[in-house]
Order: structure tokens, then C-alpha cells, then sequence
């Protein structure tokens, strides 16, 4: 029996072309004539257009560059970072447009630097991607005439090149709409960076051409406008009661740059090209294209390969006027999903004509943007000794712009989550705020549940708050009872690597209402087991129940819509009941942990951040901390850090336990070594902090290591540490005598700590000369110089006229010939060096 609500709700299926109005204009055609006049504007338009561009940007939040970026798509992990740097950086744009407007009363109104940041950004970035300068900016005039073309289409819920024809008698309508209008490419049905990618994409029968894409991609291009609405209400819009859709109108076509050398333009590019943006089989007409200036392909063909594999291909019809010559065709069974490993399509096109070559051949390698090949690899001590720090090396990723190193304590994983009251779930709740995820309307056990429903056509899930580390055999146990429940609607099971960015479906379990009838509903909880794979074991991995919508739904979460889940555990697992994580910089290649006490199981992992993503850790080293008195292999036993002085050779003693055999030692400051037989390091060392180095010992057993920081005073710390404990910074005045305490310092006889600038030496007059004479204190690491000047302007002082009589360890003195001046002026410069010569 359907009861009514049933009843209603067989009546709420998606409408597919309700949510995906994608629908693009045709694009706009230029002459070779409108081309070349367009270049007459050129300067003038450049200084007018860069002025006002920069003034409309200056004012944005959004940080991230608009354009002036290059991506080496030669590069996987560069084609990577592009992609989170400048097209996921435009992402989030909805909501942000500022858009003031009244399209119901024609008041164009504007938009926000921020939304209008993200769309140049999502162009330059397409543009970036096939090779082309990121250097397309908006002008100001073409983006305030667009925004009125955008209200003109909003208004009429169309978009056309010729308003003024499809509806004149629009009452927006003037010569700046006309304008932006034949020389724009249009969208309907959604606006900003997601109307680039629908234009990039150029699905539809009406856009065989891709002529949307070949004015975005246009090498010549140089400057656009950009005008949008954001939609207010829901299709179908009724603009009397003021409702109308998202609108796009970017201006593509005129104030070109002068012709250059001609480019390939390949859409998808050669080289790599994250999978999201390939035409595949999520769009109707998945098309594919290569440009050349003025070549002829009205004899090419394409062909395509995966390997051994032939992809069938369609050929669309050729057409010009649209930015460069182009041939577009149609691949069969390009994937909508994320590859699971790179898979490079092979695109031949012979016959060319009119151009420099007849025939091209490129590759194009399909990666997941969020998936790297090289993560990175923990390498170090499986039994790392508590009280004492170890180190352990990972593997560099290439682009990597910072990296963290997680440092888990896991012990077995004993656990129900049964939504009770007490103790609390440890879970986050993803469900929509209309319903509760908590339910006590049916339970398998105890007197609470959890309850996943359908209120619309949304994802509802949750996820166990917990870190779990599945080993062999482990298995996800829980129990679950359907209700309305359609066959299109799925539970899935899933698990993720990456701390909940993204997840692997494991399990799934369909609805069984079709007929919409409470007889096929589950009378009571069914258990279910679901093995986890072998691939995950020893990963550290969240659990989710996630309910989604693949087609028609019981809308609502009235207690009989949906499922309900309860005595959810993993079984034969681990989980990570304390996490430590160490921020690294982007040149590290090490960190080191200390072990409280002894039999404590450690997962170690590192992960990588390129283009401000973090992405999945590398695989755990596992390791088990053991006892000082129970490790086999060498402990290091000397100290942590060293300190040394200029000038003086640098001596430092790695010692441990365990006879060691022989010692190790990395990131040694230039002009030390270490005698691998007695663990003895030496050398004439610069100043500095020397944080990076890594010491090891060795015997049968195996190595032990630990961190050395090495700190070598400059001679005026070590004066300061010897003589002046307390005394400030070199350029400071402690005593306030007029005279810095290096100046003080270098000079024999003075004492920063007491005012005595009349010890200061002062120049001599002999027969013919002035005479300065310096007495060196002695201290290392100081560089004397006497300059002088007639006229005590800033940029006049010099060393031209004097003439050094002795600079040796002990003085410096300088006379200056007393005809040449009535009036003369010396001063003495004191300045530290990083000389590493020994004293005598």
C-alpha cells in the first residue's frame, strides 16, 4: 500500500534540465579586417585599460595572483600546484559577485574585485594552461558595458549577440548593450569562473566550432571585460515578480596585441592536465581541439591512442572567424573520473596545410590534481629509544612548499558507536540542520540511532571522529534498516587517507522502494559486514557513512524516509589516541621524536603542501619505542648543541653507547669534517647558527642518530660573553656616549659600559699631514676602515685621498695630505666579517 506521502513523493524526481542551464551563445565571429583595426587602438586602449584594471584590483581581499603566473605542464607537480594556486583559488565565488544592480529597473549596478578577480583568474589560468601569458586583463569601460548587457539578458532570461533584434523592445537596451553583446561570449545559466569552464568546455549541439573557447584561448588576446548577474529565484524565472537567472558576458573580441610568432593552442594542452577539465564523458559533446594561425585542416584527420588502444574519434565541422584556425573532434570513452594512475591519450593530426609542418603528434597525460606519484618516504630506527631524541629522514617532493610530519601513538581500537546518550558519539554530524542525525524513533540496541534521510537532493553524512588503523582482517560492522528508501538513493561506506579531504567508497547499499509501497520496507535491523581491503592496512583512515541522491528520491525526514544505522565498530584494528604534528619548511628533510617511555607503537608520516593543498601522507614507518638499556644499536650520548668561536678551530666529540664501530654525521657547516673512525669534528667554521645537522653512530646492531646544533660565536660575542656579559647588540650605544658598542669595542683602551668618547683617537698634524691612528683591541672577526671627506655630505666620504701607513693586527693608520682642503673630516668604520682565518 503507497501511503500519501509516498505518493507525493514519487512525484519529485530531478528534472535534468532544471540544475544544468550551461547554456552558451553562439560565439561571437570577427573578420581578419576586424581583427587588424582593432590593432589601431592598440596604445591607447593599453594605458586606458592597465590603469583603470589596476585600480579595480587594488581594492580586492582575494590575495591570490590574477595573473602573471606560468605553469609547466612539461612538470606533473607543477601542472598540480597551477591547479590549486589559480583555479582552486577561484572556486568560492558564488555569493561573493557585490552585485547592486536592479534588472528589473535597468540599474546595471556592479560587481566586487573579488568576484571579478576569480573570473580573470580561472581565464588566465586556462590561458596559462595551454602555454599562452597569463597577462589578460579587464578594462573598465568593456566590463561596466557587459554588466549592461547582462542586465538586458537577465531581463529577457536569454542571451543573444543581437539584442537589438531578438528583443528590441527590452527597456534596457542601449548602444553599450548592442556593443558588448556582438562582441561577448554569453552565458546562461551561470556566471563568473563557472561560466569560463562552461565556455572552456563548449558543450552543446550549437558550439561544434568551439568558438567560446578559441576567443578565451586567442593568443592575441590582451584585454576583456566582464559583466554578471547572480540569479534571484529558481527556474522557471518570472521576471514580474522579480526573478531572473545568473548571466555572463565576458568581452573577448578587439584591442588585440600585434601578430608575434604563431602558437599551438591544444585544448586539453600537451603535457599534463588535471582530469576535472578534460572533455569526457560528463559532457554531451566531449570536444577536443588544436589551433594554428592560418593553418588549413580542411584535409587533416585525427586519430587518438591510449596506449595500444585505438579512442574513436568524430570530427566536427570546420569553420573560421573565431579567433585562430582550428580542427575539433570528439573523443569516445574519455572517463569523468579520476584516473587511478596518469594515462596518457597520444592525438596525431596529419593533412595540415598552409602552416609549417603536415603533420603534429602531442601527448596529453590525465592526472588527479589531488594524488601525487612521489609523497613522501619516512626512513629512520624501528625502535627508537625513550628519553632520547631520533631522527628520521623522508623522501623530498619536488614543488613542495611545506611539509608536516605526523608523529601518532596507536594502540587497539576498542569501540562502539551507537548514538547513545552516554558516553557522547565521538562523530561529525554533515546532515542538513532540518532533521536530526540522532533518532530514537528505531533502534537495533540500546534507545538511540542514527538517522540518514533525503530532504532534498544533498549528500547527508556523518563521519566517526576517530583515527583508525585498520590491520589484516579487519572488518566495518554495523547494522542498518531501510524504510522509503529509493533504489537511486545509496549508502555508501567509505574511508579516507587524507583526514577527511576526500574519500574511497568501500561498500554500498541500495534503496528498495521503487514501487513506494511500506511493504518493502526492512522489519527489522540487518547486520552487515564489510572487509576492509588489504591496501589500507597500517593507513590511517576515517570512516564515513555518507547517503547519496544518483537520480529520483522520497523527499523529507519524517522517521519513515530514509535508514537508519546502529553498532557501528571496527574490529582488528588500531587507532591513533594521540597525534603530534611538526610543521616543516619547504627545504627540510628530517624531524625527530622523543619517546616518553618504552612499547609505544608510533605510525610516522609525512605530507606534502603544493599549491597551498595538503595532500595525502606517505606511508607510515611504524615503529615501537624501546628502553636506553635494552637497544642494541649505538645511543648518542654527547651533547645536543656545541658552540665554537671565530677564528679559532671548531672541535666537537660524538660519543654514545654500544661500541659504536663507526660514526656518521649530515648538513655539516662548510669548513668542518668529521673522522668517521673516532666521531671527532673539526674545522675553521663561519659564524652562525648550524641547526640541520644530523650525527649517527653505528655498530653490528644497527645505527642510532640524534640532532647537533652547532653555534659559532662572532669575535664580538665572544668579547661581549668574555668581558661585557649583558652588553646589547653591536649597533647599539649602551653607555650613550655617542658611540657604538663595536666602535668601542674594536678600540684599544675603550669600555662601552662607561661613557669615554674623549679616549676616541684623534687625528695628528705632522709637517705635510694629517695623521689618524687606530689601536686594534685585538678582537676577531672586525673589519677597520678610515674614510674621509671636505664637506661632510652623506655620498662624499671615500678613502681617495689617504694613504695608509699601516694596517696590521695591531693599528691602523691613514694620513690625508693637509694642502688639499682648508677643512678635513675622518671617521672610523668598524664592521663584522665572517673570516674564518685562525689567529696567529
Amino acid at each position: 500500500m503507497i501511503s500519501p506521502l509516498a505518493a507525493h513523493a514519487q512525484t519529485h524526481s530531478m528534472e535534468p534540465s532544471a540544475p544544468a542551464r550551461q547554456l552558451l551563445g553562439d560565439p561571437p565571429v570577427a573578420t581578419q579586417e576586424q581583427m587588424e583595426e582593432s590593432l589601431k587602438k592598440d596604445i591607447v586602449a593599453f594605458s586606458r585599460a592597465y590603469s583603470r584594471a589596476n585600480d579595480s584590483m587594488e581594492s580586492a581581499t582575494d590575495v591570490a595572483p590574477v595573473s602573471g603566473f606560468t605553469i609547466d605542464t612539461t612538470n606533473r607537480n607543477s601542472t598540480i600546484a597551477g591547479y590549486h594556486n589559480y583555479y582552486m583559488a577561484s572556486e568560492g565565488y558564488e555569493g561573493l559577485d557585490g552585485f547592486d544592480g536592479d534588472v528589473v529597473n535597468c540599474v546595471p549596478g556592479t560587481l566586487s574585485a573579488d568576484f571579478q578577480n576569480k573570473t580573470l583568474r580561472r581565464i588566465n589560468y586556462y590561458r596559462a594552461q595551454v602555454g599562452l601569458p597569463s597577462d589578460i586583463y579587464f578594462d573598465a569601460a568593456k566590463s561596466e558595458k557587459c554588466q549592461k548587457a547582462a542586465i538586458v539578458m537577465a531581463y529577457e532570461d536569454r542571451i543573444s549577440h543581437f539584442p537589438e533584434t531578438n528583443f528590441p523592445d527590452s527597456p534596457c537596451i542601449d548602444q553599450d548593450v548592442i556593443d558588448a553583446a556582438a562582441a561577448a561570449n554569453l552565458s546562461l545559466g551561470s556566471y563568473g569562473p563557472g561560466s569560463i569552464d562552461g565556455l572552456i568546455t563548449d558543450d552543446g549541439s550549437n558550439n561544434a566550432v568551439v568558438g567560446h573557447r578559441r576567443w578565451l584561448l586567442y593568443p592575441r588576446s590582451k584585454e576583456m571585460g566582464n559583466g554578471a548577474t547572480p540569479a534571484n529565484g529558481s527556474y522557471p524565472y518570472d521576471i514580474s515578480a522579480g526573478e531572473y537567472p545568473y548571466i555572463n558576458v565576458v568581452w573577448v573580441i578587439g584591442d588585440f596585441k600585434a601578430p608575434s610568432a604563431a602558437q599551438t593552442v591544444a585544448w586539453p594542452n600537451e603535457g599534463f592536465v588535471p582530469w576535472q577539465l578534460v572533455p569526457n564523458e560528463g559532457a554531451t559533446y566531449p570536444r577536443w581541439s588544436y589551433s594554428y594561425p592560418n593553418a588549413d585542416f580542411s584535409g587533416a584527420s585525427v586519430s587518438m591512442t591510449q596506449g595500444s588502444t585505438v579512442i574513436p574519434v568524430t570530427q566536427e565541422a570546420l569553420a573560421s572567424g573565431y579567433g585562430d584556425n582550428t580542427i575539433v573532434w570528439r573523443p569516445s570513452g574519455i572517463p569523468n573520473v579520476a584516473p587511478e594512475s596518469d594515462t596518457t591519450y597520444t592525438i596525431t593530426i596529419t593533412g595540415i596545410t598552409d602552416a609549417p609542418f603536415t603533420s603534429v603528434t602531442y601527448d596529453v597525460t590525465v592526472v588527479d590534481p589531488y594524488s601525487l606519484n612521489d609523497s613522501p618516504v619516512v626512513t629512520g630506527p624501528a625502535e627508537p629509544v625513550s628519553g632520547v631524541e631520533t631522527i628520521y629522514n623522508f623522501s623530498a617532493v619536488d614543488q613542495a612548499e611545506a611539509y608536516e610530519a605526523s608523529i601518532i601513538e596507536a594502540s587497539a581500537g576498542s569501540w562502539t558507536e551507537g548514538a547513545e546518550d552516554n558516553p557522547a558519539p565521538s562523530i561529525i554530524d554533515e546532515t542538513d540542520a532540518s532533521y536530526d542525525l540522532i533518532s530514537s524513533e528505531y533502534v537495533a540496541t540500546g534507545s538511540k540511532s542514527f538517522h540518514l534521510a533525503t530532504p532534498d537532493f544533498e549528500d547527508q553524512s556523518f563521519e566517526i571522529d576517530r583515527i583508525v588503523i585498520p590491520q589484516q582482517g579487519s572488518q566495518i560492522n554495523f547494522k542498518y534498516r531501510r524504510f522509503w528508501m529509493h533504489p537511486n538513493t545509496k549508502l555508501r561506506v567509505e574511508l579516507s587517507l587524507d583526514d577527511g579531504a576526500s574519500y574511497e567508497i568501500l561498500y554500498t547499499i541500495d534503496g528498495q522502494n521503487a514501487s513506494g509501497s511500506s511493504g518493502d520496507w526492512d522489519p527489522e535491523f540487518i547486520a552487515a559486514v564489510v572487509q576492509v581491503p588489504a591496501i589500507y592496512v597500517d593507513t590511517l583512515a576515517k570512516l564515513r557513512f555518507r547517503l547519496e541522491s544518483t537520480g529520483t528520491i522520497y523527499p523529507g525526514s519524517d522517521k519513515n524516509l530514509g535508514l537508519y544505522l546502529d553498532d557501528i565498530s571496527v574490529s582488528n584494528s588500531l587507532e591513533a589516541t594521540n597525534s603530534t604534528v611538526v610543521p616543516l619548511e619547504a627545504n627540510a628533510n628530517s624531524f625527530g621524536i622523543t619517546p616518553v617511555a618504552a612499547n609505544q607503537q608510533y605510525y610516522l608520516q609525512v605530507r606534502a603542501q603544493l599549491g597551498g593543498h595538503w595532500f595525502r601522507h606517505g606511508d607510515s614507518l611504524i615503529t615501537t619505542s624501546t628502553s636506553a638499556a635494552s637497544s642494541p644499536f649505538p645511543i648518542i650520548t654527547s651533547p645536543s648543541t656545541a658552540t665554537g668561536e671565530q677564528g679559532t678551530i671548531f672541535t666537537y666529540d660524538i660519543t654514545a653507547s654500544n661500541s659504536p664501530i663507526s660514526y656518521g654525521a649530515s648538513g655539516l657547516p662548510p669548513g668542518s669534517s668529521l673522522n668517521s673512525n673516532t666521531g671527532q669534528i673539526t674545522g675553521a667554521i663561519a659564524p652562525g647558527n648550524y641547526n640541520d645537522i644530523t650525527i649517527s653512530a653505528t655498530n653490528a646492531a644497527g645505527t642510532g642518530n640524534a640532532p647537533l646544533t652547532i653555534h659559532i660565536l662572532t669575535g664580538y660575542e665572544t668579547a661581549v660573553n668574555s668581558d661585557y656579559p649583558g652588553l646589547g647588540g653591536p649597533d647599539e650605544d649602551d653607555d650613550a656616549d655617542g658611540v657604538v658598542n663595536i666602535l668601542e669595542l674594536a678600540i684599544l683602551g675603550m669600555d662601552p659600559t662607561t661613557p669615554d668618547v674623549s679616549r676616541m683617537p684623534s687625528a695628528t698634524l705632522s709637517e705635510n699631514d694629517f695623521v689618524l691612528t687606530v689601536h686594534k683591541s685585538g678582537i676577531h672577526g672586525i673589519d677597520y676602515s678610515i674614510e674621509g671627506t671636505a664637506d661632510l655630505t652623506p655620498l662624499s666620504w671615500s678613502t681617495n685621498d689617504l694613504t695608509v701607513l699601516t694596517d696590521d693586527e695591531s693599528m691602523l693608520e691613514v694620513s690625508y695630505p693637509k694642502n688639499l682642503s682648508d677643512k678635513y673630516f675622518l671617521r672610523l668604520n668598524a664592521t663584522q666579517n665572517d673570516d674564518t682565518t685562525l689567529e696567529p
